[in-house]
């Protein structure tokens, strides 16, 4: 049985639109934009934009089914730059918002993702002041203290029910992390997965290139009892490729749709 949609409604133009690649290979991100636009309008979807405080509108309106999403991509965490930070949606034709990924950049010239996790910068602005009473974040990942300076935090990935299982995360989050590339022209794109969303292929399915175990997050927000994680990420070039075989692929789907279609 399907579930009713309940979501919060927020009427934006296509992402399309304002699109300006002001980074990486534009031919290349340009290709990938439009396929990636058709293949959500092939399935009667609508990509757009939205900042973080209709993202975490949105996370409430559907906490059935989607998990608070981490303090840092919620304006509730303190401030966030609106111009380092965005959400990308994909909507009905009547407007119900039925998928969503977001990213956060980051300046850690000084610093890297293990020390940020650790002291709980990355979730708050001021965690002495923000935190939960007991909250605590440990890790004993060492590979990923080479994210470093431009650092975009990729997450809060959700479908509705209704949607799964329709390619929505081989599109969404790809469309996120290609346009953190243009907007920001980062060093690396980096988050979190837990063992489950990892054992159950996401990692590849979210493109990644590298993964470090082990981040114990305690006490958080989210939920009861200590989450575990493992640190991924990716740099730009191997973003490149993974769009690269995303367009490839998409073509050669096409193609043989085109031959049905013929025949």
């Amino acid at each position: 049985m399907q579930r009713a949609l309940t979501t919060t409604r927020f009427a934006a133009p296509s992402f399309l639109d304002s699109l300006e690649i002001q980074h990486g290979p534009s031919p290349l991100l340009g290709l990938f934009f439009a396929t990636a636009y058709r293949a959500a309008r092939d399935q009667g979807l609508e990509l757009s934009l939205i900042g973080l405080d209709e993202l975490a509108a949105l996370n409430k309106a559907q906490r059935e089914n989607w998990l608070p999403i981490v303090p840092t991509l919620s304006p509730a965490s303190g401030h966030i730059d609106p111009e380092h930070a965005f959400a990308i949606v994909a909507r009905t034709g009547n407007g119900d918002v039925v998928a969503a990924h977001a990213a956060r950049c980051f300046d850690w010239t000084d610093t890297n993702f293990v020390d940020e996790l650790t002291s709980l910068r990355l979730f708050y602005q001021s965690p002495a002041t923000s935190k939960q009473p007991n909250e605590t974040c440990s890790s004993s990942a060492s590979f990923a203290r080479e994210l470093t300076g431009r650092v975009v935090y990729s997450g809060a990935a959700w479908i509705h029910p209704n949607y799964r299982g329709r390619h929505l995360t081989a599109i969404v989050p790809r469309v996120a992390k290609a346009l953190a590339l243009t907007k920001w022209n980062p060093d690396f794109i980096a988050s979190l997965m837990t063992s489950t969303v990892f054992n159950a292929g996401f990692f590849e399915r979210f493109g990644y290139q590298k993964i470090d175990w082990e981040v114990v997050w305690s006490d958080s927000p989210i939920t009861s009892g200590a989450l575990k994680f493992a640190i991924v990420w990716m740099q730009m070039p191997h973003l490149i490729e993974d769009l690269t075989g995303y367009i490839e692929s998409a073509s050669q789907i096409n193609g043989r749709v085109r031959e049905r279609n013929a025949s």
